[in-house]
């Protein structure tokens, strides 16, 4: 029986076994709608139970927060990729600006590949439905998660969660590039 994602029970799996080091120079980018901060996480509109009033976020959930029918949605968390290709073609920004984002420290983070590999799901294991990958990843206090691209099976991306990297907003040397421009 082919097995996929979904058949990973993450909370069963040692994280330990499956870590890997992006290390500091390691080059990643990130497409955002112009004016926006490509550091700042894309999550923090899901933010509720642990900062309701700092990232207030779409009306319809603050409501059901201040009403005390939901208690959070998530983390923050901020998708970057390593190569320029990728980053266009999986953006949904409208006014896309490429930004290159060189980290400044090494961060530990879980390799999904590995994963995989050891729960016996082939490669690819991205498919349409990739939003799920790093939800799974919610709460386990992991600083990243690398994991294969949907649109170029030979790439990679990261999730990144801020809350357990120490001051995030400056771990990272941001560059505004043109595409055209881009290695």
């Amino acid at each position: 029986m082919h097995k996929n994602l979904s058949d990973i029970d993450i909370d069963k799996i040692d994280l330990n076994l499956h870590k890997m080091t992006m290390q500091a120079g390691t080059i990643f980018y990130r497409v955002v709608d112009d004016g926006i901060d490509p550091v700042i996480p894309s999550g923090l509109y899901s933010r509720f139970s642990s900062q309701p009033s700092q990232y207030p976020g779409p009306k319809e959930f603050a409501s059901l927060y201040e009403n005390g029918q939901a208690i959070g949605v998530g983390t923050a968390s901020t998708c970057v990729t390593y190569k320029v290709h990728v980053a266009l073609q999986e953006s949904d920004a409208k006014n896309k600006v490429l930004w290159k984002l060189t980290l400044k420290t090494s961060i530990d983070a879980i390799d999904m590949d590995s994963i995989c590999a050891a729960e016996g799901v082939p490669k690819p294991y991205i498919n349409e439905d990739r939003e799920g990958i790093w939800k799974k990843f919610y709460g386990k206090h992991i600083k990243a998660l690398r994991y294969e691209s949907f649109e170029d099976k030979n790439e990679y991306n990261a999730v990144m969660f801020p809350d357990w990297i120490e001051d995030f907003q400056n771990t990272f040397l941001k560059e505004r590039v043109d595409p055209a421009n881009a290695k």
